[in-house]
């Protein structure tokens, strides 16, 4: 059996076919001999997205393997206890060979037998084949794996190429070496063997020219100049001195342990100048007085810290950590370095990469002469801690996407300035420094004083300042986006941009000014998100942009969402639209929620959070209330008008969270108004636990009464007919209690308009009350008696009772108003009478408090203190506080004051001036 890693992936006398069982067989034989986890194995397979079935799918792909393998003979694929292992026999594996060949050859250049090393080192080489596993599928272990024997076959390249020099073959390999230099333009070594060739086959000129070009090249990129074996290497050429080889220019001395030099490379002493790579500061900076004062005492302090800044997209941790880094540089005499850990592709840099660039600039003399492959994150940083070991430097690491990133630095004695978007990073004895919006007063100077021209017209005019600045959600990076579009436009009045910002659709584009993009940092946030976080973040959109609790986000997120790892099939088919008259039906849609979804959406929200796309507050003895500021909502609506074109969807997470608010909105009410029921009776789901208390009840309706309202026009929007009379309704009793009019009326009207919609003449009903009684309570007689005599009729043809009762009611009412107190009194009982075949209990007390009226107006005392007793009766039994203390307040007035006129409360907390008797 013989298996082959350099190059395409071979295997003698079977290859396995499919993708998945050829990684596996790299990512053991990258490790032969030794047992290889099963975690490892699924994330080299599926990386972040690990199906359910991964380990189950991992043994099947085994087996298929381990039968492959049997057809070549004995080679052992074992199971171990959290593994497998793959133990291939002796010359088996080209890697092993090449590795034997390799270390052989190095020992006989140490020893200065540069012939017989020669020849091992091209036996070495000439096993590779190409790129290593070229057509394997590669996670992130055999990527790293293949990038370090990419390295390592270098490496031997070059000690063949230095031990061809030293055997005077130097014309053989200027070819060679010329195309390695150009592929590696920064690796010293081969440019010191490409100069020396040249120089020894007469090429002088080319010699210096190529010290030039690679002198420009390392100023221009890495601000250093060549270590001091080239230096001394131009110096002899200059002097035409005899050169054989690039290491008679460097006295000879032992290297540190792992890390190949040059041979006879002399270590040279560690800089002394000081380090400063430190972005330059915005000419405006504002606020975070408190916030950087109490970071500044932690990066002054004279032992090494670690000083976290925190904050969403656009909140400006980066600029903060850039201005405490020049606040503070004197405290720091031997460098500061500040590093964005974001990839020019968008990616997270690994630790590796980190601690390579870091080593570059803190010793730039010993990054040019160590060829560096083969060390490992621990050895580079432990080389790392060597060179900054007593020295007081400040590194910023900018946008840190985890801990694993940056833990190898916490055990240098630099001081550490880390940003990142998590709430928090994990690393011992850090602090952390939390950024948020700006305040108001400071958004308004940031954007004043970054506007360049066109601070005048912000300054002009405050106040629509403020109001742009609050469209900016208070951002440092959209207020600096805004700031540029005054600058581009300095004569344009600043209501140009604030009529931009009040528009959804033209929001971010305002807010797009070059590379000051507020989307595009948004969307690079969503663009990280697992698939289905990213599918919630969209879905979030809906949700109240006051804010909402966690079981308002469960409702739109209930669907069947897709398991993390599988692909998103989102159904096109509409929810089912409950019918009032079927609990069944709305319990499918509040009550049925599979428990999976429950918990797959909290975790989303804690996803969010933590990316801080969705902002958490928290009240004492209170839950958690989400929001998502406009311009990620902005970004959301976007992300979902992609994900959704037809709005499937989006119509049908509407209508669940339309179903959850009503539930909630109803229970609320059974603690404030316990004898008010809804006219659709299933709105009501019994099983649900309700509120610990009325004042319990009464603060979730101060806190969700916008969102209430804004949910009424969403389902209108939506076309959710019967959902959009459901919300309104649940507002009625609240709404009424609170004086809370303009919320009532816009209600009323979506509610009327949409039982038009739906041709729902009980719905219509319904509407017609809800706008006859708040037209009555404003003291619009006339148009509260065209809408009680609309919704009678609306009722009687839809025979609903309930509808019916409210508009005599209302039309009793009416007529009390006007001083028609017999009529009253007659259309009174007539609602008394349908209401006991209802059962309805607030009816009942409406039309009892309507009678009391009556009764008392053409002076039949006794008669009005029975009703009046009745209907106390009723309030007390329902356990309506409210109620019960209106029916005393009315006892007291009956029995005191009532021939003596005045205002009359007619309905608690309304009050009349009656009229006459006509």
């Amino acid at each position: 059996m013989r298996f082959r890693l350099l190059g395409p992936l071979e295997v003698h006398p079977q290859v396995p076919s499919a993708a998945k069982q050829r990684t596996i067989l790299a990512r053991l034989l990258m490790d032969a001999g030794r047992m290889v986890s099963t975690d490892s194995l699924i994330e080299e397979l599926w990386g972040a997205q690990v199906p359910r079935t991964a380990r189950s799918t991992l043994q099947v792909y085994v087996s298929q393997l381990r039968k492959t393998l049997a057809v070549g003979g004995a080679t052992a694929l074992l199971t171990r206890a959290f593994g497998y292992q793959l133990d291939p026999g002796a010359g088996e594996l080209d890697l092993h060979c090449f590795q034997e060949l390799s270390a052989a050859g190095d020992r006989s250049y140490t020893a200065g037998a540069y012939e017989k090393a020669a020849g091992e080192l091209t036996r070495a080489l000439a096993l590779w084949r190409g790129p290593a596993l070229a057509d394997v599928p590669q996670g992130t272990y055999l990527r790293g794996a293949v990038d370090r024997l990419e390295l390592l076959h270098l490496d031997v390249q070059e000690q063949r190429i230095s031990a061809d020099i030293w055997l005077g073959r130097h014309r053989q390999v200027i070819s060679e070496l010329t195309a390695l230099a150009r592929a590696h333009p920064l690796r010293e070594s081969l440019h010191a063997h490409l100069i020396v060739a040249l120089y020894r086959a007469q090429q002088t000129s080319e010699a210096l020219a190529r010290y030039a070009a690679l002198c420009t090249q390392l100023a221009d990129e890495l601000g250093t100049d060549p270590g001091p074996a080239l230096r001394e290497l131009h110096l002899r050429i200059v002097r035409s001195a005899e050169v054989r080889h690039v290491e008679e220019c460097l006295t000879p001395r032992s290297a540190p342990i792992g890390i190949t030099v040059l041979r006879g490379a002399d270590p040279a002493p560690l800089p002394t100048a000081p380090v400063g790579h430190l972005p330059r500061m915005p000419k405006v900076f504002v606020g975070r007085g408190k916030e950087l004062a109490e970071a500044e005492a932690v990066l002054r302090d004279r032992r090494p810290g670690i000083l976290v800044v925190t904050g969403g997209p656009g909140v400006g941790t980066s600029t903060a950590a850039a201005e405490l880094a020049h606040r503070t540089a004197g405290a720091f005499p031997d460098g500061l370095v500040f590093l964005s850990l974001r990839s020019p592709d968008g990616g997270h840099m690994t630790t590796g990469r980190i601690l390579a660039l870091l080593l570059r600039k803190f010793a730039p003399e010993r990054a040019g002469r160590y060829a560096v492959p083969e060390l490992g994150v621990q050895e580079m940083a432990d080389l790392l801690a060597t060179v900054l070991e007593g020295r007081r430097v400040l590194l910023v690491l900018d946008d840190v996407h985890h801990e694993a990133q940056v833990r190898p630095l916490t055990v240098t004695d630099a001081t550490l300035l880390l940003t990142t978007r998590r709430p928090a990073l994990a690393l011992e004895g850090a602090v952390c420094v939390p950024l948020g919006p700006l305040t108001p007063d400071d958004s308004v100077a940031l954007l004043s004083g970054a506007a360049g021209g066109g601070a005048d017209a912000v300054r002009q005019d405050p106040e629509t300042a403020g109001a742009i600045a609050a469209y900016c959600e208070h951002l440092p990076l959209a207020l600096r986006a805004a700031a540029a579009w005054f600058g581009a436009h300095p004569s344009w009045p600043a209501r140009v941009l604030l009529t931009r910002l009040r528009d959804p659709a033209t929001r971010l584009d305002a807010l797009a000014v070059g590379d000051l993009d507020i989307r595009a940092r948004l969307t690079a946030a969503a663009d990280e998100l697992p698939s289905h976080v990213r599918r919630a973040f969209g879905l979030l959109s809906l949700a109240p942009s006051g804010g909402f609790e966690a079981w308002a986000a469960i409702a739109l997120l209930d669907e069947p969402m897709p398991h993390p790892a599988d692909e998103p099939t989102p159904s096109r088919e509409p929810a089912p639209k409950p019918a009032w008259g079927d609990d069944a039906a709305l319990g499918t849609v509040v009550r049925g929620k599979p428990a999976p979804h429950a918990v797959r959406g909290e975790k989303a929200l804690e996803t969010l959070f933590q990316t801080r796309l969705l902002d958490a507050r928290t009240v004492p003895d209170g839950p958690v209330r989400y929001r998502m500021n406009g311009l990620a909502g902005a970004v959301a609506t976007e992300l979902l008008a992609h994900e959704d074109p037809d709005g499937t969807r989006t119509r049908a997470a509407v209508e669940r969270l339309s179903a959850a608010y009503t539930a909630h909105a109803w229970r609320a009410m059974r603690l404030l108004l316990p004898s008010r029921r809804p006219a659709r009776p299933s709105a009501i789901v019994p099983d649900q636990p309700g509120f610990a208390s009325a004042a319990a009840a009464l603060l979730w309706f101060r806190e969700e009464c916008d969102a209430l309202e804004d949910l009424t026009g969403r389902a209108h929007e939506a076309g959710l007919w019967t959902w959009t009379g459901a919300l309104a309704e649940s507002l009625v009793g609240y709404c009424e209690a609170g004086f809370l009019w303009k919320t009532w009326s816009r209600a009323s009207v979506l509610a009327l308009d949409a039982a038009r919609h739906a041709r729902d003449p009980r719905a219509e009903a319904i509407a017609l009350c809800s706008r006859g009684s708040l037209a009555w309570q404003r003291g619009q007689a006339d148009l509260a008696a065209a809408c009680f005599d609309l919704a009678y009729r609306r009722a009687r043809q839809a025979s609903h009772r309930h509808s019916e009762v409210l508009a005599l009611i209302g039309l009793a009412d009416t007529e009390y108003g006007w001083g028609h107190f017999l009529s009253a009194r007659h259309l009174y009982s007539k609602a008394l009478a349908l209401s006991h075949t209802e059962n309805h209990q607030h009816s009942t007390c409406d039309a009892l408090r309507g009678l009391v009226l009556a009764e008392a107006a053409e002076g039949h005392l006794p008669a009005a203190l029975k009703a009046l007793s009745t209907c106390a009766g009723i309030a007390r039994a329902a356990g309506d506080r409210r109620w019960s203390c209106f029916l005393e307040r009315l006892a007291h007035w009956l029995t005191t004051d009532f021939r003596a006129g005045g205002p009359i409360e007619v309905r608690p907390g309304v009050w009349h001036v009656p009229a006459h008797s006509g």
